[in-house]
């Protein structure tokens, strides 16, 4: 007994439930934090099954302890949690030694029940792809993986040890409720730790259709990963007629501006544009997918959101140009 804690074998962490046997109450093992293998990449399951009851515009946590000396290369989280309108819920997933804190689901568009899935980054299915059927009595997340809001690659080359903690928050004025019966992470991790590393990913402002002729300002977020530090050169490589001059983003920046020229004569139609992150030996690439359209087409959308004032007045005044 360490803390109140049962260790098993000098390593071996467990929590203890009482259940009633036909002799009396006796301990049984409720969850066991597995201790991984010593060597590198050797995965280790962490669970608690706490069933925690979740409430109206409330928020419940649940903690598992790590003692893994080793460093995280990979993280997948697996969820047991019933609740009838999964709208309701935010659930977030933080390292309290680090401070790093992501969302693994925010009111995901269902109006359907329970999370009983695994988050993963390498899932095909994300949180636009849960179940919509609010007629229907069926699982919100049906599917075995699903990745989550944020990337649990934000974890990538920090230490095991410390304390996780799981975060449900009802996040609706209503009686609904529910249970966080259980739930687990997945770690793949190594002794040494991780080189340093990018993420990159597009800003949401983006648009996706470029017209010949013209220059588009693209937005790229950037996050630094095992301990990277410095500056980061945003550059780009794309079809003919697509051309980009390598920018720097600040060490103390998560956020570049990328300018695309587009020539007159490049091809209309579906392109691709490969950016690429690097700093020091660490770099990233991420493919967007673009339509190339002539002004005209591309125009419509713009004068849908120009003011009336713009262009004239009910009564014509203004637009004789």
């Amino acid at each position: 007994m360490e803390d109140g804690t049962v260790i098993l074998n000098g390593s071996v962490r467990v929590t203890q439930a009482d259940i009633i046997a036909f002799d009396g109450v006796i301990h049984v093992i409720d969850a066991v934090l597995i201790p991984p293998g010593e060597g590198d990449g050797e995965a280790a399951t962490f669970e608690s099954a706490p069933g925690l009851t979740t409430v109206q515009d409330d928020t419940v946590s649940d903690s598992v302890q790590i003692d893994d000396p080793r460093y995280l290369s990979d993280l997948s989280v697996t969820l047991d949690l019933e609740h009838p309108y999964v709208f309701d819920l935010i659930i977030t997933l933080e390292h309290e030694e680090t401070g790093t804190l992501i969302t693994l689901v925010e009111k995901p568009f269902s109006g359907n029940r329970n999370i009983k899935t695994t988050l993963t980054d390498s899932a095909e299915l994300g949180q636009a792809d849960v179940a919509y059927d609010p007629e229907a009595d069926i699982e919100a997340f049906p599917e075995a993986e699903y990745r989550p809001l944020e990337p649990l690659e934000f974890f990538y080359g920090e230490a095991l040890a410390g304390t996780w903690t799981l975060s449900v928050r009802d996040d609706v004025d209503d009686p609904d409720s529910g249970t966080l019966n259980a739930w687990s992470l997945t770690f793949d991790a190594v002794e040494g730790k991780p080189d340093p590393a990018i993420y990159l990913t597009p800003g949401g402002s983006n648009v996706s259709t470029l017209v010949p002729g013209t220059t588009e300002a693209l937005v790229f977020n950037v996050k630094r990963l095992a301990d990277f530090q410095g500056e980061i050169a945003l550059s780009a490589e794309g079809a003919d007629g697509l051309s980009a001059q390598t920018v720097t983003i600040d060490a103390d920046a998560e956020q570049g501006v990328l300018p695309v020229e587009v020539a007159e004569g490049a091809n209309l139609g579906e392109q691709t544009l490969t950016v690429t992150a690097s700093g020091g030996d660490a770099t990233r690439e991420v493919t967007l997918e673009l339509m190339l359209a002539p002004f005209d087409q591309h125009d419509v959308e713009l004068l849908a959101y120009l003011p009336l004032a713009t262009i004239g007045t009910p009564d014509g005044a203004g637009n004789d140009s």
